[in-house]
């Protein structure tokens, strides 16, 4: 059935330093979903967040549920959503 978890993907999408490396931590850590991103895996920054902060799905788009984006700042692999979450920091925070 489509509406099952595993048929739907959500994007998270934020501009870069919102925070959504906290956010994903916080999905992994209270769901036990795995999300993914659209970086390249052999990114130094993407081997990075999958060493210090244990995202173990950095870098994959096709085999997880929650996928960030930084798109359109910054363009990855091409990922095809049902859902979204918008993550917006406070400028004036920055």
């Amino acid at each position: 059935e489509r509406e099952k978890l595993g048929g739907i993907k959500t994007l998270l999408v934020s501009y870069p330093r919102s925070g959504n490396t906290l956010l994903r931590n916080l999905i992994e850590r209270l769901t036990g979903i795995v999300t993914g991103s659209d970086n390249r895996p052999d990114r130094k920054l993407s081997r990075d967040l999958a060493v210090k902060f244990g995202l173990v799905g950095e870098g994959v788009t096709n085999r997880v549920q929650v996928v960030k984006t930084h798109y359109p700042e910054r363009s990855g692999f091409p990922v095809c959503a049902h859902r979204i979450i918008l993550l917006v920091r406070n400028p004036y925070d920055a």
